[in-house]
């Protein structure tokens, strides 16, 4: 247990130790344990958007406890933002809310009433919209720990592996090839 605290790694008792040993299949969540979510890839897709609409992406998406928003916000840091009033977040879907007395709407394409180009599903896209009028999206694509592909690689001769995502498959394709599919 001292080694094993030495190395950051603390068990509640020793019997954790032998149940270990037993362990045959092993679940991963991929936000924040395989990737590091303060390292996104953000683009805007679109025509160029004003000081105000990056404001309001802004402070729209701040309020948001998604990671694809966390992402978004965090990449427009250094703009001010606006008092959003009526915000509503639909899981997994967007979120809302009136800035300035505009309809600002954030995320997939179903939920602004939008038909998505599906050419590239590697991508995670959240759409952007004022007053029902899509402004365009933006991308986010992850940022895999240092070490990832290493470490699944030597745990799956000896384990099952399997990923946990609450995102779309956008990432599936680069995954499939590490974990099981069920």
């Amino acid at each position: 247990m001292r080694i094993l605290g030495h190395r950051g790694m603390y068990l509640k008792n020793t019997d954790v130790i032998q149940k270990i040993t037993t362990i045959n299949s092993i679940v991963f969540d991929k936000t924040g344990t395989l990737t590091q979510p303060e390292q996104n890839d953000v683009n805007f897709i679109g025509p160029n958007l004003s000081d105000k609409e990056k404001c309001y992406v802004r402070s729209l998406s701040q309020q948001s406890i998604h990671p694809l928003s966390h992402a978004i916000s965090q990449n427009l840091e250094d703009l001010k933002t606006s008092e959003v009033e009526g915000f509503l977040e639909v899981a997994g879907r967007g979120i809302f809310g009136r800035i300035d007395g505009r309809n600002i709407k954030l995320g997939s394409a179903e939920y602004l009433g939008l038909t998505e180009n599906t050419e590239d599903i590697r991508i995670s896209k959240v759409y952007f919209s004022v007053d029902d009028v899509e402004k365009g999206h933006f991308t986010i694509s992850n940022s895999y720990r240092p070490g990832f592909s290493e470490v699944i690689e030597d745990m799956s001769h000896q384990h099952d592996l399997y990923v946990l995502s609450g995102d779309n498959d956008s990432e599936k394709s680069h995954l499939i090839k590490y974990f099981k599919e069920s």
